[in-house]
């Protein structure tokens, strides 16, 4: 460590940010393998965000994939951060709110002028900070068996992930489009719901309403594509079916909760609809 910080104010004096960022990277991931404390993460954590903002003010800024690599790195940073410390656990309050105040993209870029690749892998990195906000908010929430809750969400979305990795069909970039677009609603339904509704500062909620959420969720059905006579789903579409069916199972308990004021209904849903 003694060694890593003088090479660490050696390359803030050089402006070598590259270096630095790179440096933290790696003792941030040594100290989560090592299961560390979250103390002893978050400054390494916050050096390679603060290195990465500076080198991007620099003529070596880097562009195209090295930027992109560079904002999966965050990513990945940031997620195995949270799966140590929020998914396996239940972190004190402070950890809690140094652990939310990392739960966002770098955004170096809007991607929209970078190859189709960039832009979907772009569109599924955001997708999983916001599904890392929403077990924040439920973590945050008064509601009952939050931990149980946690676990469920977290392997259902896991899967679904993989499923997606795994499909390899023509219609796969509307599987995969459709997909990401079913979670992206249903994470801003659990955000939006009243049982959830006590978010750390720093993560935000969807400016929709829920009627609008609930809408889109139903245009995403009737988009999704019917499997043909005679040919096998593949997994990609299969997860797909069955995600819709889960948002929408979701979004019709999440109404009728909330027209009778139940305010622990979330508890009780979200086990009924992804438990199964």
């Amino acid at each position: 460590m003694y060694n890593f910080c003088r090479e660490a104010r050696d390359a803030i004096t050089r402006r070598a940010f590259d270096e630095l960022a790179y440096g933290c990277f790696a003792i941030c991931l040594r100290a989560i393998r090592l299961r560390h404390d979250l103390e002893e993460i978050a400054p390494h954590a916050t050096g390679f965000r603060l290195a990465v903002l500076q080198l991007m003010k620099t003529p070596q800024a880097p562009s195209g994939e090295e930027m992109f690599f560079i904002e999966c790195l965050w990513e990945k940073l940031v997620w195995a951060m949270c799966e140590q410390l929020l998914f396996e656990a239940s972190p004190t309050r402070e950890a809690f709110e140094t652990l939310t105040s990392f739960v966002q993209p770098l955004r170096l870029s809007t991607y929209q002028q970078h190859p189709r690749w960039m832009r979907n892998s772009f569109k599924l990195l955001t997708l999983k900070f916001q599904f890392l906000q929403t077990v924040a908010a439920l973590h945050r929430s008064a509601i009952v068996d939050a931990c149980k809750l946690k676990h469920i969400l977290v392997a259902r979305f896991k899967k679904g992930c993989s499923a997606l990795r795994g499909e390899t069909n023509p219609d796969t970039s509307l599987v995969c489009a459709l997909s990401l677009e079913l979670w992206s609603s249903l994470f801003d339904l659990i955000q939006d719901s009243d049982a959830a509704s006590q978010l750390s500062n720093g993560l935000q909620r969807s400016s929709r309403t829920v009627a609008e959420i609930v809408y889109s969720l139903h245009y995403l059905v009737s988009c999704i594509p019917e499997a043909k006579d005679g040919d096998l789903l593949t997994v990609g579409l299969f997860q797909l079916y069955k995600l819709s069916i889960e948002c929408l199972s979701f979004a019709g308990l999440l109404t009728a909760g909330q027209q009778s004021d139940d305010l622990q209904g979330l508890s009780r849903l979200t086990r009924l609809t992804f438990s199964s």
